[in-house]
């Protein structure tokens, strides 16, 4: 299975890391890795997230982390990462 992210997910893996760094460059570390773990376990096994919020995705819920990476499946060859949340997040966001 090839991983694709979107680039809205490249986004949330860079405000985190921005985030995150400069307060602990050590747990910074240690989030992200959780997070890469996870999205390699995907390639494998792309089934392993619950159903999604949103219609045709699913999510993971990243060990060890408050974490959650949103994806679909968009044939037996590839899958995109949608997003990499925190759990506190408002997702889907509130729409009127």
């Amino acid at each position: 299975m090839n991983v694709y992210f979107t680039p809205t997910a490249k986004t949330d893996l860079t405000q985190l890391k921005d985030y995150l760094e400069p307060r602990n460059a050590i747990a910074s570390h240690k989030q992200l890795s959780a997070i890469a773990t996870s999205i390699r376990m995907l390639e494998t096994f792309p089934l392993i997230g619950k159903e999604g919020r949103v219609l045709d995705t699913r999510e993971l819920v990243v060990p060890g982390t408050k974490y959650i990476v949103v994806y679909a499946i968009l044939s037996p060859e590839s899958l995109y990462i949608l997003r990499v949340l925190h759990g506190a997040e408002m997702y889907p966001p509130f729409e009127d």
